[in-house]
Order: C-alpha cells, then sequence, then structure tokens
C-alpha cells in the first residue's frame, strides 16, 4: 500500500516538473542573438580604433625615424666619396594607402653644406628639385626595410588624407644638420598636416574618427588624437 502511494506522489512530481515550451526558446534565443550581435559590433569597432591609434603611432615614428636618418647621414657626409647621402624624406601616398623613407642621394659636392643648409639659402628651385622623391626618383632612393615602410591594408577600414592640394601625395624631406624640411618641394611650406582616418558603420551610417599629425618646417611633430 505504501509502494503504491509512493509511486503515485513521485508520478505527479514528475509531471509537474514541465520544460520550456517553444515561445520560451525562441525567446531565450532571440535575446542572445540580439546580445551577441551588440558585443561583435562593439567589438568590431573597438579594434578599429586600437589600428586607428596604431597606424597613427607608427606614421609619426616612420617620420621621427627619418628625421634621426637625416641627422645621422650628415656625420657620415665624406668629401673624398664619388656620391653621398644628402637627405631624408617620407613619401605619404594616399592611394597606394602606403608611407615609405627615401634617401636622396647626391653626386660628389653636390650636397647643400655647411652654411648652405640654413633656411634662406635653400630656396633655389632646381635645387630643391633634387630633393624631392617625384621628381627625381633617379637619385632618390627608396628605403624597404621593416622599420622604413607603413603599408595599411585594403581590408581594415583605415586610410591616410593629405591636404587637397597635394593630390593624395607628399614628400617631407629633412635636409640636415638642423634639420631643414622642405614640405611638397616648397621650403617656404609651414606646416603640413596628415591624418589617419578609420571609417566606422553604424547603423547603415558610416562614421569617421581621424588622429592628425602636423609636421613642421622647423622639424617638430606634433600628434592630434
Amino acid at each position: 500500500m505504501r509502494t503504491s502511494e509512493f509511486l503515485t506522489s513521485f508520478k505527479k512530481r514528475v509531471v509537474k516538473q514541465d520544460g520550456f515550451t517553444l515561445i520560451e526558446m525562441a525567446v531565450v534565443i532571440g535575446i542572445i542573438a540580439i546580445l551577441s550581435g551588440t558585443m561583435l559590433a562593439y567589438s568590431r569597432q573597438n579594434n578599429r580604433q586600437i589600428q586607428l591609434m596604431s597606424s597613427a603611432t607608427k606614421l609619426e615614428s616612420l617620420i621621427s625615424r627619418a628625421q634621426f636618418l637625416s641627422v645621422q647621414s650628415y656625420f657620415d657626409y665624406s668629401e673624398d666619396a664619388a656620391q653621398n647621402i644628402c637627405a631624408h624624406g617620407i613619401r605619404i601616398d594616399t592611394e597606394a594607402k602606403e608611407a615609405f623613407i627615401f634617401q636622396v642621394i647626391r653626386p660628389k659636392g653636390t650636397c647643400l653644406s655647411g652654411t648652405e643648409r640654413v633656411l634662406g639659402d635653400i630656396s633655389n628651385k632646381a635645387t630643391l628639385e633634387d630633393y624631392i622623391y617625384e621628381n627625381n626618383s633617379n637619385r632618390a632612393v627608396r628605403l624597404n626595410g621593416s622599420l622604413d615602410v607603413l603599408k595599411l591594408s585594403d581590408d581594415d577600414g583605415i586610410k591616410f588624407k593629405t591636404p587637397k592640394s597635394y593630390s593624395g601625395v607628399v614628400d617631407i624631406v629633412f635636409v640636415p644638420p638642423l634639420p631643414v624640411v622642405i614640405i611638397g618641394g616648397n621650403v617656404d611650406t609651414s606646416e603640413v598636416k596628415i591624418n589617419v582616418v578609420a571609417s566606422f558603420v553604424n547603423e547603415e551610417e558610416v562614421d569617421k574618427q581621424s588622429i592628425s599629425i602636423i609636421i613642421a618646417n622647423t622639424g617638430q611633430i606634433d600628434v592630434n588624437f
């Protein structure tokens, strides 16, 4: 008798322990999907911001390296050499999505030196043409070391932006020992602003964030986050 009562009571408890209904499961799955989508979007945006800061920092380091190499070349100058490295520069190409350091190499005795490397004494246009990568590719040698090139990926949504007057390409040349800075072939240009831009897609709208790097003709480099 007691056994029969126990089995009856057990069956009643089992019947009362119902599972989730289809509606409840659908609601739970929907909530999980929404949370997952939100977290994925946040993760992508966070990664893009990290990439933006990383790219801007690398570009600033590249510019500083070109400046350092230029000063270093001044002390390596030899009057007896058939040719010398007269300066270092950096080219920023928005279409190619890259920036790289180049050397300006000149035959013996044609480097600007001594008092000639003073701001007011290098305004001769013929001389300046020898210190621009695009106008003198046979004497401007690109460096391809890992520390000398910054290449942006086509898939990361990061790009360079230069002032419209430079048509997407700007050369910044550091002539030692000061160094004198030649921006876009013009020694009188006071400064140039390079923007590193990231695009964020948010609810079918494109939001852009940028970090600007300003290079002055005094050699000062400012980064505005």
